[in-house]
């Protein structure tokens, strides 16, 4: 963590820890308050390649820290200054400038029905109108005084999504740390994450922003205080899917979460809100057969098939990258074009769902599926990589 300062505020860290006794893990590492036992837990929600075979294999790994998965981040420090975070606390530097809102959420919020209009006004009172000016006043010292930009009303902010560590948090609700002081902040906000290219990627979920039954007075202090930054996801009921899930597919091993609370969005945007859908029984057989598969082991057959893909996928990677590019384009100008439909136009759909196989590609070589007319708006020497959407 480079030094002290760092590491006492440092809520969550990213990282790739290789055991050979044990396995491949990758994931978020969540500070967790606890009295014995291991300092490191590795669930098996973070194993991702199984333990080695060979019987004298080592209990000695490597942890990987990912430099820009730790948390909170540079952005999220600052952030915590604002007046609408704590009001109690020194303002930003002068130098602090907050993410800009993206097109595509901006697109998101106006195919959930915000007035584009509204999105505009937003997205313009989020920005800092100027970089910061000398001011023409005379400290008494003869220095002069720098004067600052008025701060943005900034409603919105990545957060890194973790699971909960108390495991004490409702179903179907967040807890945003570092919020305890905040004037006003609502008990649902915007959720989504990035990247976000379909209409339903957009969702509303609850806030925790009081002690429920369900957790210990205790608990519920301590998450108190963590800084800002982080978005803690409540486990789900059994049998039902997790909510990061929910929102554009996500998961918890590193995912950012983009979060708006701004009023007028809320009241406008008409995005489902975060609740219980469960599981269907196919899914959970699916997920035990590759388990027990992964117990068993790789048998003949299907290694070669691994190793078929691997090197498939890595001959066909730089085409892949090309193609990702291109759908998010394609994506965006198809909706465009359809101001009825907007991102819920068929072509626009279609190429987002081809975008989001594109980033997977490189996991398991499998062909992109696209509709055959759609082929025509992908270069020739790229068709390698399609195959046909039925």
């Amino acid at each position: 963590m480079r030094n002290h300062s760092n590491s006492a505020r440092v809520c969550c860290i990213q990282v790739r820890l290789f055991i050979p006794r044990k396995g491949v893990y990758k994931g978020m590492l969540m500070k967790k308050k606890m009295g014995t036992g291991a300092k490191i837990q590795l669930p098996d929600s973070m194993r991702k390649v199984p333990a080695s075979i060979e019987i004298d294999a080592s209990e000695i790994g490597t942890m990987v820290i990912c430099q820009a998965g730790v948390d909170p981040s540079k952005n999220n420090v600052l952030m915590a200054r604002l007046p609408s975070i704590n009001p109690n606390a020194d303002p930003p530097p002068a130098s602090f400038e907050p993410d800009k809102l993206k097109d595509m959420i901006l697109r998101l919020f106006e195919v959930l029905n915000v007035p584009r209009r509204e999105c505009e006004k937003y997205r313009d009172r989020s920005i800092r109108k100027s970089s910061p000016k000398k001011s023409t006043r005379d400290s008494g010292e003869g220095k002069k005084i720098e004067k600052a930009s008025p701060l943005p009303a900034i409603c919105h902010c990545y957060l890194r999504g973790v699971a909960d560590p108390t495991m004490m948090i409702p179903p179907n609700t967040v807890y945003i740390t570092g919020i305890s002081n905040a004037p006003n902040f609502p008990e649902i906000v915007f959720i989504t994450r990035s990247p976000c290219i379909k209409a339903d990627d957009g969702r509303r979920i609850k806030v925790l922003r009081k002690k429920p039954k369900s957790i210990t007075k205790e608990a519920y202090e301590w998450l108190n205080k963590m800084p800002f930054g982080i978005v803690i996801f409540g486990f789900p009921k059994p049998g039902c899917k997790p909510a990061p899930v929910l929102i554009a597919n996500g998961d918890l091993d590193g995912d950012r979460y983009f979060c708006c609370w701004d009023k007028t969005i809320l009241e406008r945007t008409d995005a489902a809100l975060v609740g219980n859908i469960a599981i269907p029984r196919a899914t959970a057989v699916n997920i035990q057969r590759q388990e027990d598969a992964e117990v068993r082991g790789l048998d003949a057959d299907r290694f070669r098939e691994v190793q078929d893909a691997m090197i498939s996928v890595t001959r066909d990677l730089r085409s892949c990258d090309k193609l990702t590019k291109l759908f998010w384009t394609l994506s965006g100008k198809a909706a465009d074009n359809d101001r009825v439909k907007f991102l819920r136009n068929e072509d626009a759909e279609s190429f987002a769902d081809a975008f989001n196989l594109s980033l997977d590609y490189a996991k398991h070589g499998k062909k992109i599926e696209l509709p055959f007319h759609l082929f025509k708006d992908v270069p020739t020497e790229l068709h390698k990589c399609l195959a046909r959407k039925n």
